[in-house]
């Protein structure tokens, strides 16, 4: 069961938010839902206890409304590290701009694992000087040092349909593989290896259910493959940025431990509602996976 709860601290910009010492009452049990500021209700976490932050930050583009204020990345870059397991991740969603500007700041504590994309199935213009921007970027970042082969990847724990086969490969020799492909493939089960261009509906295509009054919604599909390849059952997940509460919903149908944040009081009653929704209902949040949501 998701909790949820009101901070009782006043909330403090993001940006002038300094790095201090970790509050006493530290390391208590903080799993659920808070309205507060992350930068400051976090330091009610364990250090080196989080396995997988799921990240929607402000891109910083929206010049007239509160919840976009771009983000310290350098400060950011420090609490991640702090809050991460040794063999943590990070998977943070961004524009082209923002993912160069995390580029140049991080390397000190963290670096680039590897990048997707969120191929949505709607997009609107922005400009009659542009193509339609119908991708997002997300940015799987990992402590610095960390061979990728320690690290949670389950390429397999997507939900992207397929049927089982079974393929005898002529050519096992390729000069661009580094290892030799078996004699026969064979796909007991049908799931496929995660890609990097991801399919996934975007807000106007989600069903109506799901969609919620948050302006920058993650699809639920979306987030819950990639808590399924990035992290293991029972490990925790914190969404700094919670929004609509849909990376906690997801990390809860995929059996994860979950904390969230949200700062904007009425984003935060909105995932409240949701969530409980979802413990009611949890029906309605247990989407049709066969055409990853693009027809609906």
């Amino acid at each position: 069961m998701i909790k949820y709860y009101k901070s009782t601290e006043k909330r403090k910009s993001i940006n002038s938010t300094p790095k201090q010492e970790k509050s006493p009452s530290q390391g208590k049990d903080v799993e659920g839902l808070y309205l507060g500021d992350f930068y400051e209700e976090s330091k009610q976490i364990t250090p080196g206890t989080v396995d997988l932050l799921t990240v929607d930050p402000p891109y910083g583009v929206l010049k007239t409304v509160e919840w976009d204020t771009p983000l310290d990345w350098e400060l950011t870059e420090e609490v991640f590290a702090d809050l991460l397991t040794p063999m943590g991740q990070a998977i943070i969603f961004c524009n082209a701009r923002l993912r160069d500007k995390i580029k140049i700041t991080f390397g000190s504590l963290l670096e680039i694992r590897h990048e997707l994309v969120w191929l949505k199935s709607c997009a609107l213009p922005v400009s009659q000087y542009s193509p339609i921007p119908n991708a997002e970027f997300m940015l799987v970042i990992k402590k610095k040092g960390v061979r990728p082969s320690e690290l949670v990847f389950n390429p397999n724990e997507t939900l992207q349909p397929g049927d089982p086969y079974r393929k005898k490969n002529i050519n096992r020799e390729i000069s661009i593989r580094q290892e030799t492909k078996p004699e026969v493939d064979v796909n007991e089960t049908g799931a496929r290896f995660i890609k990097q261009v991801i399919s996934a509906p975007s807000k106007p295509n989600m069903l109506k259910a799901e969609r919620s009054n948050h302006p920058t919604q993650k699809p639920l599909l979306l987030m819950r493959e990639l808590i399924r390849v990035y992290s293991n059952p029972g490990q925790l997940i914190l969404s700094p940025f919670a929004g609509s509460g849909t990376d906690l919903i997801a990390a809860d149908m995929e059996g994860r431990r979950c904390i969230g944040y949200e700062l904007n009081e009425a984003y935060y009653k909105e995932a409240v509602a949701r969530i409980a929704q979802y413990h009611s209902q949890g029906d309605f949040f247990r989407l049709d996976t066969s055409s990853h949501g693009l027809d609906e």
